[in-house]
């Protein structure tokens, strides 16, 4: 299948020099800093064919708001390209309001919840085979750990099987005959979003990817399979929606049988012989008469975790017409509406109360006409399996979110209709961010101490991540690793992974030697926030090779500052000070591990570190603080409670 590339129609695009940026006039806004960039990947291509397209060297963002006239798209697309500027779209579904007269939901919460079509336009354009592809997104991608926090739909169970029941209602009234309805799926990101990308991508393959970072410093990752529309600047348009999805089972056998099944199936079938009616219509606005066609039917093809059914329909579009024209006719595309679209939009508006943003908006390239009566090549993509990342917040995570749905027609069944939502997502959800859970216990004699705690701890990161976690299984699976430790003192860990397969290890735990640990001052300060710092993972590097160091010079750990000069923790221990009197640890507000032992003696007090009766609490510990205090001991599971000493150089 062909993604972004229209074969032989392109104009071949020489990097330019770009003369000095022009004032920024209504609507239009100059580069931010940052880096901005956009790339549309075909990860479906030939190996040798140069399918994708990356965009570099932003000059312009020309911005039209929901509600513009359409003639102003053309406009600006005109001013750019006798600049000789290369342009990429962004329209979000709700720019799609005003074009069909139907009420659509804006607001302000997240990038392009407010409606506007957004044209990048950059000084470079370079077409890219998969070898080049794979090079460029190594080449920008850093190697930490990539991935998601706490995913969740923003619909319960009850209020889709409602939606569906209402939706039924409708279609029996005669008010439509397929709603688009869709859910969204908020997270937080943690990590470089194009590491995010390419493990996505290397998991769901498709033909219209996409990477953007924009000039605000919002990210857009697209995983989408579905073309919108394409031209090949001699007015011949294609069209390919898509309707009609199964589950992939990773067996051939199966899923090729799955696929037959989905290609017979009456009511997939009927789903997809409505929009493709409903396209051929809103082709038949700008068609030349007689030359709308349906050459294929019914194709189904497998995408990451799906099988997706696919019909292609083609036309010609009338002399004259441009991509305003185009645009208004099309957009949004009906696979993602229902239909009739303008009926439909509605009752979305009903039964959807937030903006959809850029999910089942479009994507893509424009290339200038050689004619600027006309339209010039250009593809666009139904931004479908999409993820929109806000700019990169003080807490070290983004806020995303991802919309998922469905085709509901009359026989479609509420649960049935809910677990394709979760097929679809699946890429997303179970995308493994490259780290392993862990904790390491203390098993004295026969008893794993604080077990409760340790569960608890790595159940909460293990839902945090996403990750399968069974604590009654892990329970039984460490009281089996005890029995076969025996009497003595133990180091047990327990390690988990995205798919919540348990793995263990463990050795004798040696005797510490008398008097206080000696400890030291990591000479360079931990970022102010890091998210995943308040999870105990296999991303602890720094904390690893802090510690080790303090080990070779004859000390037990280290200690960490971040950049505003707060104590963090120790590579493997929690702090705590004793200062004019009170015993003070710092907060997990600045994103430290919740330690097991932490935690014990901030339940039972200062008994646990040698002093009764006194009182432990939280607080911003500075370099000062930690100068004059009158005492230090570190404590983990393991170990139980140190005294420390600084050594001479912290």
């Amino acid at each position: 299948m062909a993604g972004f590339v229209f074969g032989a129609a392109l104009r071949v695009c020489e990097p330019l020099v770009c003369s000095p940026l022009p004032q920024a006039g209504e609507g239009s806004t100059p580069p931010a800093s940052g880096e901005a960039f956009v790339l549309l990947d075909d990860a479906t291509a030939p190996a040798a064919q140069a399918a994708s397209r990356l965009y570099t060297g932003l000059i312009r963002e020309d911005v039209l708001p929901a509600g513009s006239d359409i003639a102003q798209l053309d406009t600006v697309l005109a001013d750019g390209w006798r600049q000789g500027w290369h342009a990429t779209l962004f329209a979000p579904y709700e720019f799609g309001g005003a074009l069909v007269d139907a009420p659509v939901h804006t607001g302000n919460e997240m990038p392009f919840h407010n409606g506007a079509l957004r044209l990048l336009w950059f000084r470079n354009l370079r077409r890219l085979d998969a070898a080049a592809v794979t090079a460029w997104l190594q080449s920008k991608a850093d190697p930490k750990p990539a991935g998601l926090m706490e995913v969740a739909s923003d619909t319960s169970r009850e209020v889709f099987d409602d939606a569906i029941a209402r939706i039924h209602q409708w279609i029996e009234a005669g008010d439509t005959y397929q709603v688009n309805y869709t859910q969204r799926l908020h997270f937080d990101a943690f990590g470089d979003p194009v590491a995010l990308y390419a493990a996505l991508r290397a998991a769901q393959p498709v033909p219209y990817g996409v990477l953007a970072s924009l000039p605000d410093g919002a990210t857009v990752l697209s995983l989408s399979p579905e073309l919108f529309v394409r031209h090949d600047g001699q007015g011949h348009l294609l069209t390919r929606p898509m309707k009609g999805t199964a589950p992939r089972s990773g067996d051939a056998v199966r899923d090729a049988q799955a696929a037959a099944a989905l290609a017979a199936d009456a009511k997939n079938r009927a789903e997809n012989v409505m929009i493709v009616d409903l396209l051929r219509n809103d082709l038949g606005r700008i068609a030349q008469p007689g030359s709308v066609a349906v050459p294929e039917r019914f194709a189904v093809q497998p995408f990451g975790a799906v099988l997706q059914m696919t019909s292609t329909v083609t036309a010609t579009a009338r002399s004259g017409t441009r991509f305003g024209a185009l645009m208004a006719a099309l957009f949004p595309c009906g696979s993602i509406t229902g239909a009739p679209k303008r009926r439909t939009m509605e009752i979305i508006a009903e039964l959807e109360g937030a903006p959809r943003g850029l999910y089942t908006g479009a994507i893509g390239w424009i290339d200038a006409p050689t004619d600027e009566s006309t339209a010039g090549p250009f593809a666009l993509s139904v931004a479908i399996r999409t993820l929109v990342l806000a700019p990169l917040a003080d807490t070290g995570l983004r806020a995303g979110e991802m919309g998922v749905g469905g085709g509901i027609v009359h026989d479609s069944v509420a649960a049935e209709e809910f677990d394709e939502c979760g097929w679809k997502a699946r890429f997303l959800t179970r995308h493994d961010p490259g780290l392993t859970l862990f904790e390491t216990m203390r098993v004295q004699d026969g008893e794993c101490l604080y077990l409760a705690r340790h569960l608890a701890r790595i159940g909460a990161s293990a839902h945090t991540f996403g990750f399968a976690f069974d604590a009654d299984a892990a329970r039984t699976a460490v009281a089996a690793q005890v029995a076969q430790l025996g009497a003595g003192t133990w180091r047990l860990r327990m390690s988990v992974d995205k798919c919540g397969a348990l793995a263990f290890a463990s050795g004798a735990v040696a005797p510490m030697p008398a008097g206080p640990v000696r400890i030291d001052i990591a000479p360079e300060p931990l970022p102010a926030a890091d998210p995943l710092r308040r999870h105990k993972t296999s991303a602890r590097a720094v904390f690893d090779a802090g510690w080790q160091a303090a080990e070779r010079a004859g000390g037990f750990d280290r200690l960490f500052f971040n950049t505003r000069g707060e104590l963090l923790e120790g590579g493997r221990s929690s702090v705590f000070v004793r200062i004019d009197g009170r015993w003070l640890t710092p907060p997990l507000s600045a994103d430290i591990l919740p330690g097991v032992m932490r935690a014990v003696v901030l339940d039972e007090g200062g008994a646990t570190l040698g002093a009764p009766g006194e009182a432990v609490t939280e607080a911003v510990i500075t370099r000062a603080m930690l100068a004059r205090a009158e005492a230090i001991v570190l404590v983990n599971a393991l170990r139980g409670a140190m005294a420390a000493t600084p050594s001479q150089k912290a």
